[in-house]
């Protein structure tokens, strides 16, 4: 008798958290180097993404000029410590481990970096291959790097969010 009720309370337990929408988010942790097609312009990121239970990303790139031999020396020589924050959005797919997004807006009081759109795929072994879109419409950055993957703790979704 006891078994029983013991496997009724948690068969309620758990229609209970199913039914509030109660999950964990993953939380993806990248550091790694952007580069431009045709020049060696060298980028330092690191980034922190969120991805909820429906997939959608939310998140941060922290970046920093590490090296510049372009014609853009002059303008970025000045700026070799400066770093700026791009605040992304998009979405996950899980099946590719792919991420898609686009910058949102930007902390850039040195205006080191322009807001992207971002194609990263996330490999088996913990590495982070992609390239980005500029202003220019031209997927000419190459990105590549390492990443972490964690859960986050439980949190409760609303059943109307958009």
């Amino acid at each position: 008798m006891r078994s029983v009720l013991l496997k009724n309370s948690l068969l309620l337990l758990i229609v209970v958290l199913v039914s509030t929408g109660l999950s964990a988010q993953q939380i993806i942790s990248m550091a790694g180097h952007w580069t431009q097609k045709g020049n060696s312009n060298d980028f330092g990121f690191k980034a922190k993404l969120t991805i909820d239970t429906s997939n959608n990303v939310d998140g941060v790139i922290t970046w920093s000029v590490i090296r510049v031999k372009s014609a853009t020396v002059r303008y970025y020589s000045a700026r070799m410590k400066s770093t700026a924050r791009e605040y992304v959005k998009g979405t996950y797919a899980p099946a590719s481990k792919s991420l898609q997004f686009h910058g949102v807006r930007k902390n850039d009081p040195d205006k080191i970096v322009s807001m992207d759109s971002y194609d990263i795929n996330l490999t088996s072994d913990n590495r982070v291959v992609g390239k980005s879109k500029g202003n220019k419409g031209l997927w000419d950055g190459i990105m590549s790097g390492n990443y972490t993957v964690m859960k986050s703790q439980i949190k409760r979704h609303s059943a109307n969010r958009k």
